[in-house]
């Protein structure tokens, strides 16, 4: 079990191979999930239950582009159930703090951490 309290780990992020990039208006999907659904670990085994799907969420960046790196990508969105780590291998995307993005990716785990793997996203109005 992490010292960490359980919201926090929604928090955190790792790192996993992505498909290509492509910046987009909002993407398109059938299901926009809340955050904590993304995130839900109903079989306890300390990962989320969607790990390595596609899933697509919308919230507001909490820690943009810039941020923790220079050359990729990292960092946080949150909705009003949860955040999560948004992550891709270039920095030359244009999320910063207060937007409010969809974003569409495969769910990763770095180290005990979950991360959103990000191949789509859109900034929304």
């Amino acid at each position: 079990m992490s010292i960490f309290p359980r919201i926090v780990k929604y928090f955190l992020f790792g790192g996993m191979a992505l498909l290509p990039f492509v910046a987009a208006s909002a993407p398109e999907t059938d299901a926009i999930l809340q955050i904590a659904e993304i995130c839900r670990d109903a079989d306890g085994d300390h990962l989320p239950d969607l790990m390595g799907q596609t899933v697509t969420a919308r919230g507001v960046v909490t820690v943009g582009v810039g941020t923790f790196h220079t050359k990729r990508l990292q960092g946080f969105m949150q909705d009003a159930t949860g955040g999560i780590q948004i992550f891709a291998n270039r920095s030359d995307l244009d999320i910063h703090e207060g937007d409010l993005i969809e974003v569409q990716g495969k769910l990763g785990n770095h180290k005990g951490q979950t991360q959103l793997h990000v191949e789509r996203y859109g900034l929304l109005k």
